[in-house]
């Protein structure tokens, strides 16, 4: 979401995370923390943690959304992670009663946010994650399927230009119902392969060419990573009456790419998600636009200001 929604209830001169219409709509009160805090405050102080705070409207509610799904995600992560300690996770909440900024997954519109996207991968049966130990890089394994299954686990280290830098592939057989660690890399190892505020790992689990999971680990907080201003590139292919295929590809890192349609109700297969060179990502979007080229709006962290 851009501040599109928010302009159903708001005008321009609203589209502040403090205006009148904003905290009419923020009912979050937490006076015991500093006189007139609110939720919307507490976005903007979880936000300052790890990213940089934007000053414009428009990057700042795509920004808040990115804060909730990916602390969520994590939270999802570390339960799976656990497994059999942890046997499932339910987060809130699903939707919205209004427009507004909130923690919801699907906005007044029935529209998928950032968390509705981020969770829908964190859930998948097979599961990927990649976590810290003291010193040590170590990937899990979380199986929901009932059957053991092979894949072929590969870890990449790239540096934000796509260079590989290091890589591993591993054949794995993935035990049924349970999580447990393949593969464990002691963190020092990566780190001397390139920058630590410009690299980024990858784990895959793969049957032949095709990818079944993934999933992405970064060494640093967003705020500290050398994210230069991308170029992506897209191509548009309609596929249906109603159906478009997008592809698009970048000459440097872009986090958290979130695609909009300014006008088109729609819907993307896939949405803010991270892009690395070298790659193409294609995207399904079911909608009836008049065109989607200029239409279709690209958001990323890179240029969130």
């Amino acid at each position: 979401m851009n501040d599109t929604p928010l302009r159903a209830i708001a005008g321009d001169s609203d589209l502040s995370y403090r205006s009148l219409v904003m905290e009419h709509r923020q009912r979050s009160l937490m006076p015991w923390i500093a006189p007139g805090f609110n939720g919307n405050e507490m976005i903007k102080t979880y936000m300052a943690r790890y990213y940089q705070v934007p000053n414009q409207f428009p990057s700042f509610t795509y920004l808040s959304q990115v804060v909730q799904a990916e602390g969520v995600r994590f939270a999802i992560e570390t339960h799976r992670r656990n497994m059999p300690r942890c046997m499932g996770s339910l987060y809130w909440q699903i939707n919205d009663c209004w427009p507004t900024m909130s923690w919801s997954s699907v906005d007044y519109f029935g529209r998928w946010k950032a968390l509705h996207y981020m969770v829908k991968k964190a859930f998948q049966p097979l599961y990927p994650i990649i976590s810290r130990s003291k010193g040590t890089i170590e990937v899990s394994v979380a199986s929901d399927k009932l059957a053991d299954e092979h894949v072929t686990l590969v870890a990449t280290l790239y540096n934000f230009a796509g260079k590989s830098l290091w890589k591993k592939e591993t054949d794995t057989l993935i035990t049924a119902n349970s999580s447990r660690i393949y593969l464990s890399i002691p963190e020092k190892v990566l780190l001397s392969k390139g920058n630590v505020r410009q690299c980024v790992f990858e784990i895959q689990l793969k049957n032949g060419s095709d990818v079944l999971a993934e999933n992405l680990f970064y060494f640093k907080d967003c705020k500290e990573l050398v994210l230069l201003k991308p170029e992506i590139k897209k191509v548009i292919k309609k596929v249906g009456e109603k159906e478009y295929q997008i592809e698009l590809t970048t000459n440097t890192l872009a986090k958290n790419v979130a695609l909009f349609t300014a006008e088109t109700e729609g819907h993307f297969s896939d949405n803010y998600f991270d892009m690395i060179p070298g790659k193409t990502y294609t995207i399904d979007f079911k909608g009836n636009p008049k065109n989607l080229d200029p239409e279709l709006q690209i958001m990323c962290v890179n240029e969130a200001k």
